[in-house]
């Protein structure tokens, strides 16, 4: 299985939201990484069929998916950030609702309880879902995206509002299903991505900037991060060395890491880099494209 991006561009009037995207995907799953306006959801639309490109076109195994059609969406699982759900609707009756809405009869029930059950929904699908919290609301959204057991799965934030139980319970879900579906998992949380991504697509200003395993786009830091213990009053001054990526309290002092190419002239010791600093690298205040 084959997923493709070729040369998608979006235009809204004189903005470029995307910029002319071209991506390969097998299965695996894939960590969409990038700061707000950077292109992620509107990416994610166009795969979907919310959104038509302006320039371009997404294929699945060489075969165009709006031409597609109803067999594409039968393969296309999609799990909103936006919980745009019926309130008056049980838990049930909602994924009930979206089975019918996928075509499923026979295998509904099962698939509808092993969602409730993953998710830790069970006691609480028969209530109406305008007294559920947002987290619950959340998991809810992701068990309709896995009803019809999809090859291709579009998570935007689904880890949004959850606590962190939750969250290690859905990621761990996540990368045990994914198996040979192709899974793209957009978020803002490093963590979320970082054990269960076969690769990170990393994207700003409607570019694909960089893709790699979560590993090798760390060790592309080796030698940047350091960290270095200093006086509350010194804190202010470290800035001019590089990115702080972290300050906490010990001690002895403040312990700060710091992300620079080239060594602070100050006592410090070279870190591990982690995902954190990745993402500060390519889009923090001095990153450039």
């Amino acid at each position: 299985m084959e997923l493709q991006f070729h040369d998608v561009a979006k235009r809204y009037g004189a903005k470029e939201a995307l910029r002319g995207i071209d991506l390969t995907l097998t299965p695996g799953v894939y960590g969409l990484l990038g700061p707000n306006g950077a292109g992620k959801s509107t990416l994610m639309n166009i795969l979907t069929g919310n959104l038509r490109p302006t320039r371009g076109h997404v294929t699945l195994d060489g075969e165009d998916t709006v031409s597609m059609g109803e067999a594409f969406r039968r393969r296309l699982g999609y799990c909103p950030q936006q919980q745009a759900l019926y309130p008056g609707f049980t838990g049930e009756q909602f994924l009930y609702y979206m089975a019918s809405l996928q075509g499923m009869s026979r295998d509904a029930k099962r698939r509808m309880d092993w969602a409730l059950e993953r998710l830790d929904l069970t006691e609480a699908a028969g209530r109406p879902i305008h007294g559920w919290s947002g987290g619950m609301k959340q998991r809810l959204l992701l068990a309709q995206s896995l009803l019809h057991d999809p090859d291709i799965l579009v998570l935007d934030e689904p880890t949004a509002g959850l606590d962190p139980r939750q969250r290690v319970a859905v990621r761990n879900l996540i990368g045990e299903i994914a198996g040979e579906k192709i899974v793209l998992l957009c978020t803002h949380v490093v963590q979320d991505v970082e054990f269960i991504a076969r690769e990170l697509i990393l994207m700003n200003q409607g570019l694909a900037i960089r893709r790699g395993s979560p590993h090798a786009l760390e060790q592309e830091l080796e030698g940047q991060v350091w960290e270095l213990t200093v006086a509350e009053e010194q804190l202010p001054d470290v800035a001019q060395y590089g990115t702080v990526c972290g300050v906490s309290r010990q001690q002895e002092g403040i312990l700060v890491r710091l992300l620079s190419a080239a060594k602070p002239p100050l006592p410090c010791a070279p870190a591990r880099p982690d995902l954190e600093d990745v993402y500060l690298f390519h889009f923090g205040e001095g990153a450039t494209l």
